[in-house]
Order: C-alpha cells, then sequence, then structure tokens
C-alpha cells in the first residue's frame, strides 16, 4: 500500500468498527460460537454426566454442534448482505464478455467481432458507471 496512509486505509475499511453490519458481525462469529458451544458441551458431558447413555447422547450432540460450526464456515446458512445485487451482475457480465473477447482473440476470429465484443465492453463500464449512482436501489 504504498503512498496511503493507514489512516486512510481505516477510514475506507468497510468491515472497520461500527460500520459492519449486524449480518457480517454474525456470519463473522456464528461458526467459532458454535465451536466453543459444541467443545464445552462435549467436555461437560465427559466430566459432569454420570450415565454412560447420557454422557454419550449429549457428547453426539456437541460433536453435532461443532460439525454445525464447521458446515457453516463452508456454507453459510445466512442470506447474503450484498446491497448491489444489479452492480454485481453488470459486472459479471463484464466478466463474461472479457472472456468471450479472450476466446476471440485465441481462435483469431475476425475484428468485426473483437470490435463488437469491445464495444460491448464499454457499455457495460457505462452501465455499472449508472447502476453506481443509483446506490443500492435496483
Amino acid at each position: 500500500m504504498s503512498g496511503v496512509s493507514p489512516e486512510v486505509v481505516r477510514e475506507n475499511d468497510v468491515f472497520a468498527g461500527s460500520r459492519m453490519s449486524w449480518r457480517r458481525r454474525i456470519n463473522r462469529s456464528a461458526a467459532p460460537v458454535a465451536t466453543i458451544i459444541g467443545i464445552l458441551v462435549v467436555f461437560a458431558a465427559a466430566v459432569f454426566l454420570e450415565k454412560d447413555v447420557v454422557r454419550v447422547a449429549m457428547i453426539a450432540a456437541g460433536v453435532l454442534v461443532m460439525e454445525a460450526g464447521v458446515w457453516y464456515l463452508a456454507n453459510p446458512i445466512f442470506t447474503s448482505e450484498r446491497r448491489y445485487p444489479a452492480l454485481r451482475g453488470e459486472v459479471d457480465n463484464l466478466v463474461g464478455l472479457v472472456r468471450q473477447l479472450n476466446r476471440a482473440a485465441v481462435d483469431g476470429v475476425g475484428r468485426d467481432e473483437v470490435e463488437r465484443l469491445k464495444a460491448a465492453m464499454h457499455d457495460s463500464v457505462d452501465e455499472m458507471g449508472r447502476l453506481a449512482d443509483k446506490g443500492g436501489k435496483n
């Protein structure tokens, strides 16, 4: 980050301080909390329970809670907090156009096709500017 002071980076960091959304806070803490709860349940069952059947059942429940945390990390259950889905869609469209342009260049298609793709990419960038001006409204 040459030329950028740490203060500017912290000011513009959307993950910093109170600017983090409640969904992001839940998403970031759900898996570790589930793991800690699972560990505590397993530990408590192993140490404090007398009956073997109950102990095994509680240990299994604790392991399942820990497993839920692992699965959560792999595939979040909470909804996406994306606020600009239309803009994201247009970025995906631009990436698709870049792939088409690359394929056209590799395949050696005519200049007209390359120019058509370049014009479509310019239109896509213009659309991104329009969508970004709208903010979170689609």
